[in-house]
């Protein structure tokens, strides 16, 4: 795990590694229901292109690190990561920066640092800003295709909310992060964006997954619950700050750097004495 998790029991601790990610690929079906409904097959096509390439890389890498392939597939890690890098690009993105997103995600973000549990930075994110610098544009923010009316973003968002929502209940994870990260960016969103403008949704559906599926991973955020607030908060205000979704990747890579850091102030926080100063 990573340098906080001595800190505090994470709620991910519960379940095995394998049991949380399969809970996590079942959480992202209604998400992917309405991505599908709104695209269409093609999203399938993409998401089945990742998880193949994901498992090619991720034998790859185990067998170079001389590490047993059949036991560490197993965990579902790879396919994760895999499914939340390609969910986030846009529809219109090419299987080339596809390919490139995967590739960095899993090789340099998360065996390049010893492999699971010992990554610094979220590794789907890391993809994400790897195909922005390739593409030297902020892909998150290119058009997607057309969408009919009814799976809008809006749409998005809730089905994302709605598997984040049963993750929650099932204590696979803590409501800390995706409450302070989507109320930091409606708030910071709100003293940005002009009350008559209305051609930026509340909440993106971008923002939303990350909210969800990416700041509450618990290798690279906070183990501390006032640590995943804060790291969570800082997330969504800089994010509206730095310009919406488009920044995503960029900021909570950011993010991940500081987590280890939150985790001991507010570690040392919790242990001082009462009368200190």
């Amino acid at each position: 795990m990573s340098a906080g998790a001595s800190i505090e029991a994470k709620p991910v601790l519960r379940h095995t590694v394998s049991s949380v990610m399969g809970l996590v690929l079942l959480a992202l079906l209604p998400g992917i229901a309405i991505q599908c409904a709104a695209y269409g097959v093609g999203v399938l096509a993409r998401l089945g292109f990742a998880i193949v390439l994901a498992l090619l890389l991720e034998v790859i890498a185990l067998r170079l690190r001389g590490r047993p392939a059949r036991r560490l597939l197993s965990d579902l890690s790879a396919l994760v990561a895999a499914i939340l890098l390609t969910l986030m690009l846009p529809s219109t993105s090419s299987f080339l920066a596809l390919s490139l997103g995967i590739a960095v995600a899993l090789l340099l973000g998360k065996h390049l640092f010893g492999g699971l549990g010992e990554n610094v930075f979220n590794p789907a994110m890391l993809g994400c800003a790897a195909v922005t610098l390739w593409h030297s544009s902020p892909v998150l923010a290119l058009p997607a295709q057309a969408a009919p009316a009814w799976a809008s973003t809006n749409w998005m968002a809730a089905a994302f909310a709605l598997g984040g929502i049963v993750l929650v209940a099932r204590r696979v994870i803590s409501w800390h992060a995706p409450i302070a990260m989507l109320t930091a960016f409606v708030i910071a969103q709100a003293a940005i964006v002009p009350g008559d403008d209305v051609s930026a949704p509340l909440l993106p559906w971008q923002l939303v997954l990350a909210a969800f599926f990416i700041v509450t991973d618990p290798v690279t955020g906070c183990a501390t619950a006032r640590g995943r607030l804060v790291f969570a908060s800082l997330a969504g205000a800089t994010t509206a700050v730095a310009g919406g979704v488009a920044a995503l990747p960029f900021v909570v890579l950011a993010a991940n750097g500081f987590a280890p850091w939150l985790d001991a102030l507010f570690a040392r926080t919790r242990t001082r004495p009462a009368d200190a100063r």
